[in-house]
């Protein structure tokens, strides 16, 4: 089972003429794009995501501001990631559940494998836990 991990873009540029990084399909992305979004305008006190999915894989990356992502496993493991830098990302695989808070102006954009599908989504803590203790 593959777990969350934070990795790095490539950055191309100078700090005199600034930077651009590069996410490609299948190269430095490890699936096929098929939505992209972005949160923003979080006030610095909610919690977003609490829910898991089924089939999805998603890129999530902090263009601004700070992004705190803690996860859960389906065997129980639990870690905090922190995406400070837009050359951050966490891919997160599916069938992990996911909470995030966000800084003040936070901008996050996230790349997903699937298109949106309300049956992908597990938003029941414990109905995830039960899921994955019958798998």
């Amino acid at each position: 089972m593959t777990k969350p991990y934070i990795f790095q873009f490539p950055e191309i540029g100078t700090p005199e003429t600034g930077f651009i990084s590069v996410a490609e399909n299948l190269k430095n992305i490890p699936f096929e794009i098929k939505r992209v979004f972005w949160t923003h305008s979080i006030p610095e006190k909610a919690k977003r995501g609490n829910h898991a999915h089924y089939r999805n894989q998603q890129i999530l990356i902090a263009l601004q501001g700070t992004v705190t992502i803690e996860t859960l496993s389906a065997t129980g493991e639990k870690n905090t990631f922190e995406l400070t830098a837009p050359d951050q990302a966490l891919y997160l695989p599916p069938n992990v559940w996911r909470s995030m808070h966000y800084s003040e102006n936070a901008l996050q954009l996230v790349l997903s494998s699937e298109p949106y599908s309300e049956t992908d989504y597990l938003c029941d803590l414990s109905a995830f836990q039960e899921h994955w203790k019958q798998a």
